[in-house]
């Protein structure tokens, strides 16, 4: 049913799990108190902290200084953003631009996060590329798989959760920072939040693009069966 001529409605494949995703963290998190932009001193001090990136050579906590880091809000607009390019170029438009994006996202992404951190940009951004193009294939290949379109969005979060574990692991192992074996439970668990939002973004929108590519080519069907009946009635 898809096809490879661009139209506006497949847009929606890039902005519903963006406002999904955001809707998404607004309501479980904005009621805390705290921010996805900020760490605590903890990981365990406020509940999207989960997701941040504590740097471990900043100054001694007497400065008072804040810590740098990013949160959940960063991260699920990131594979949002990332996830819904993907569906649209590849899936939709099938264009081989598709590989532009899953490799300069990753390198936007790295920047804010080069800046943000004040890390290397170099391995960060090669284990993001590498986890880019493994949600990139997830969305392709088990997304859009037609034989498991009914149970999708339960196993491409599960896939994904356990994708973006391993990605917050490969983000700790390039910047040398301690792992806390207690702390992975927490991540697999928020990883899964976050990906539920995403495909279920995703699945909206593909139902979306499926409605309105069967109304036109029902319209398309109606259209030349009467330009038809038309022919035959002059003859």
């Amino acid at each position: 049913m898809h096809t490879s001529h661009f139209r506006p409605v497949m847009l929606l494949a890039i902005l519903i799990p963006l406002l999904i995703t955001s809707v998404g963290y607004y309501l479980m998190f904005a009621n805390t108190g705290s921010k996805s932009q900020n760490v605590a001193e903890s990981f365990t001090d406020v509940q999207d902290s989960i997701f941040a990136y504590k740097m471990i050579d900043e100054p001694d906590s007497s400065t008072q200084e804040p810590e740098k880091g990013f949160g959940i809000g960063e991260i699920s607009l990131y594979l949002s953003l990332l996830l819904g390019c993907v569906a649209f170029l590849w899936f939709y438009l099938r264009s081989s631009l598709v590989w532009v994006a899953i490799i300069s996202i990753p390198i936007f992404f790295s920047l804010w996060a080069a800046i943000t951190l004040g890390i290397s940009i170099i391995p960060f951004y090669l284990v993001s590329l590498l986890f880019a193009v493994l949600f990139a294939l997830l969305v392709r290949y088990l997304f859009f798989w037609p034989s498991i379109l009914r149970f999708r969005m339960v196993l491409c979060s599960i896939v994904g959760a356990a994708l973006l574990t391993l990605y917050y692991r490969g983000i700790f192992w390039v910047t040398s920072q301690e792992c806390v074996p207690s702390w992975w439970s927490s991540v697999a668990t928020n990883s899964l939040i976050a990906m539920i939002f995403i495909t279920f973004g995703l699945s909206m929108a593909d139902l979306i693009i499926l409605r309105k590519e069967i109304s036109e080519a029902n319209k398309e069907k109606r259209r030349r069966a009467l330009a038809d009946e038309d022919d035959n009635n002059a003859d």
